[in-house]
């Protein structure tokens, strides 16, 4: 409320588990009941998804997946899987891992899927992609950015209208 810095969760320069935290192209996600902070951060010329215990101020997990980046991580309503922003080779796509590191590629193609949110009964991702006829890979065209929505149920991706201008970029849903 007041704009004061409480705590320090973490600190990269005094602790040796990181190398660089994703603090400028990424975010944090807390899980749903607040007791845990999940984020990305560079350990070892790689990245790896984080999960600290905001309370006792420790790393509760570290996740390393053959991946070239890791970014905006985002908790699912029961709190039982994260999904992110995996680099593979050069492409975005979209991945979930449980809190074992099981993890599920959701997307695998050359289209940009950035910052996944969760929807709040679970069912639902929205992300941000260059999707769309204005996208053409043989020409090297990418359409404006807009929000999609991947279906878990049935994998099936659905591109919101409307998007065709503007800035549509870190899709948010309401409670």
């Amino acid at each position: 409320r007041t704009g004061k810095i409480k705590k320090k969760l973490i600190e990269a320069a005094r602790d040796p588990d990181f190398e660089s935290l994703r603090y400028l192209n990424s975010s944090a996600s807390f899980s749903p009941d607040g007791r845990y902070l999940a984020f990305s951060a560079q350990m070892v010329g790689q990245d790896a998804l984080y999960v600290l215990d905001v309370e006792r101020r420790r790393i509760r997990k570290k996740l390393r997946f053959e991946l070239n980046g890791i970014t905006n991580p985002s908790w699912s309503p029961d709190g039982r899987r994260i999904v992110f922003t995996g680099l593979d080779g050069g492409i975005s796509d979209l991945f979930v891992t449980d809190l074992d590191g099981n993890l599920e590629r959701l997307t695998n193609d050359r289209y940009a899927d950035l910052v996944p949110a969760w929807s709040p009964d679970g069912r639902t991702i929205a992300f941000t992609t260059d999707r769309g006829e204005a996208t053409s890979f043989d020409r090297l065209k990418f359409g404006n950015l807009r929000v999609a929505l991947y279906h878990l149920e049935d994998r099936r991706i659905e591109l919101l209208p409307h998007q065709g201008t503007g800035k549509n970029f870190n899709p948010v849903w309401a409670p």
